[in-house]
């Protein structure tokens, strides 16, 4: 794998950001603006960190975890890194998650370059804006209005986990001292 890509921030296991324990990476930038958001700090452009995709892939393969979650940030608008990060994590049986404020009938119509070609390396794609004060009405979404779409056998696996209560935000706190919540 090779490029780079801007990353907001990596976690390497996470209990929240989908089925089972994942690596989580949150992309940089994202032009929605969606009220309410969790991720704010994920949505200048400017901001994050360039990473390349190796080191990104090393760290992954070295995580004792079942799969992946892209999240933002907004990952579909940097799809050709992120659709080889994908295919790398497929290959080594990893399942993939990514969350986008995009509406999957759009990415279907390759709305942004690469889109669709993003498309067929995911498992399960929970997609739409976040829609603040819309409660949410499925596994894994932050609001009402968003879908969780299989997009694979594994996806459709995905789909039937049910999270436990207990489980649904976690706080991570790094070797720094820095505190992080995260979830849905």
């Amino acid at each position: 794998m090779r490029g780079l890509v801007r990353v907001h921030r990596v976690e390497t296991c996470s209990l929240v950001n989908g089925p089972g324990r994942r690596f989580v990476i949150w992309f940089q930038g994202c032009p929605l603006s969606c009220r309410g958001c969790f991720n704010q700090e994920a949505r200048s452009f400017e901001k994050g960190e360039l990473m390349r995709l190796e080191e990104l892939g090393d760290r992954i393969f070295a995580a004792d975890v079942h799969g992946v979650t892209l999240t933002g940030g907004e990952p579909f608008l940097q799809a050709e890194e992120a659709t080889a990060l994908l295919r790398e994590c497929g290959r080594r049986g990893l399942d993939r998650l990514v969350y986008t404020g995009f509406h999957f009938k759009d990415l279907k119509r390759n709305i942004l370059p690469g889109s669709r070609e993003m498309l067929r390396k995911i498992d399960l794609l929970l997609d739409g804006p976040y829609r603040e004060g819309n409660p949410p009405d499925g596994e894994w979404t932050g609001s009402g209005n968003q879908k969780v779409i299989p997009l694979s056998r594994a996806g459709m696996v995905m789909k039937r986990i049910r999270r436990t209560e207990y489980v649904e935000r976690e706080y991570i706190i790094s070797g720094d001292g820095e505190t992080v919540l995260t979830g849905i």
